[in-house]
């Protein structure tokens, strides 16, 4: 062997010692219907999103990128989550996506569901960094004491909260659907369909520490009451656009020191914002809201009346691309699909 062949694979030798040659970024999968004791592979997938979370990997040992931990399942998860113990940076990140894509609820996709929090309490809790939420239907969830129970708390920075679909929480007494805390550093939330809940004190959107970089986007909330209030979007210190907000108490409230607030649309008068619409009816802008159907009725005034978002988005609730820009989680040619596709299939090794 030339001497030149020999120091050439002696200096590959120290370079794979040093660098370790990480691996791929894992991707796991959670089946509720699946037996317990799976390991999240597709073949043995978790049967509750809770078992990945109690992995607690150290994602920046693999090479850059995203894991994917894709949900499906018919059976509803009754587990409550909070993920704190992964450790993400802006090259090692993580998306947990659902498998409903259709724009609406159902009964045949992975959904957490039927869930009662003890006293104060948290469906989906974001600590880590990092992390996107996609397609989670979150429904029938009860408070059984006078407390506050919140869907999805976002605890970290760099979070999204994107296409879920939130409605129908059995029993509130004070609830938040979406609240975002630590000043929402370069958190976004865009394309969620919340709607019919009530109880004594509601809030869909609630900000509850001031921010800098918080983006809402392109959510569609409707129908939010309270004995006391029921307000839509409650933020300030906050970047909010292409919203529609319509049924509540008050449809929108905050405003302080806001980046942007405009083009939005409110039944009442508190959509701010020159482009903003006000005064609209759920019959005069979805195609049929009381059974569930959110999508942008013929003639809507929603339709081509939002700003270009697409440095952030490109398509709706969905997945279609958004060519021109509507108010809303629906871009004004969808329509809600009746089943969503499975996103892997068992594999019994062996047969």
């Amino acid at each position: 062997m030339a001497l030149g062949r020999k120091l050439l694979l002696v200096l590959m030798f120290c370079l794979m010692a040093t660098s370790g040659f990480a691996a791929a970024i894992p991707n796991y999968y959670v089946d509720t219907d699946a037996a317990d004791g799976g390991d999240g592979s597709v073949g043995s997938p978790f049967d509750h999103l809770m078992d990945w979370e109690a992995l607690n990997v150290d994602l920046t040992a693999y090479d850059a990128g995203t894991s994917i931990v894709y949900c499906s399942g018919v059976t509803a998860d009754t587990n409550t989550v909070t993920i704190a113990g992964w450790t993400t940076n802006d090259t090692h990140k993580i998306k947990i996506i659902g498998d409903n894509t259709t724009g609406a609820e159902s009964t045949s996709c992975y959904r957490l569901s039927g869930i009662t929090l003890g006293g104060a309490g948290t469906i989906l809790t974001l600590t880590n960094n990092y992390i996107t939420i996609s397609n989670i239907e979150i429904t029938a969830i009860t408070t059984s004491s006078e407390n506050t129970g919140v869907g999805i708390y976002l605890e970290g920075t760099n979070e999204i909260i994107e296409n879920c679909i939130i409605h129908d929480f059995a029993t509130l007494t004070y609830g938040i659907i979406i609240a975002i805390q630590n000043n929402g550093v370069n958190n976004q939330i865009y394309n969620n369909l919340i709607y019919d809940i009530s109880g004594y004190q509601i809030r869909g959107i609630l900000q509850v520490d001031s921010g800098t970089s918080l983006k809402v986007y392109n959510n569609t909330i409707y129908n939010l009451t309270g004995t006391t209030y029921g307000q839509g979007i409650a933020t300030d210190y906050t970047d909010r656009q292409n919203n529609i907000v319509i049924g509540c108490t008050t449809d929108y409230t905050g405003g302080t020191s806001m980046i942007v607030d405009n083009y939005n649309m409110s039944l009442d008068a508190t959509a701010a914002g020159a482009n903003s619409l006000t005064g609209k009816t759920a019959a005069n802008t979805w195609t049929a809201a009381t059974t569930g159907d959110f999508t942008l009725k013929t003639g809507s005034e929603a339709i081509g009346a939002g700003a270009d978002l697409s440095g952030t988005l490109t398509t709706d609730i969905i997945g279609a691309t958004r060519s021109t820009w509507d108010m809303g989680a629906f871009y004004k040619a969808a329509s809600v699909a009746s089943t969503s596709p499975p996103f892997f299939s068992i594999i019994n090794v062996g047969d």
